[in-house]
């Protein structure tokens, strides 16, 4: 499990976790480990678009929903 939150200051292995989440759930930003532009844009993406709070950092509540989606699918 990645540890959160997930933002710049974040390990590689942490944030590539955040990245393979996003593009398991439709949102497209490469898998290479450092939070770029396409990072951040997949993920406020991501929240926007399950009512959470947009911000630049995947906190809990938001590592938690990307997970949920993705058990249900």
């Amino acid at each position: 499990m990645a540890k959160v939150p997930i933002n710049a200051g974040s390990d590689a292995n942490s944030i590539r976790e955040l990245q393979k989440a996003l593009v398991a759930n439709g949102y497209s930003t490469p898998t290479n480990g450092i939070f770029d532009g396409a990072t951040i844009a997949s993920l406020e993406a991501f929240q926007d678009g399950n009512a959470l709070l947009v911000q630049a950092s995947c906190d809990a509540a938001c590592w938690q929903a990307l997970q949920a989606k993705l058990a249900a699918s």
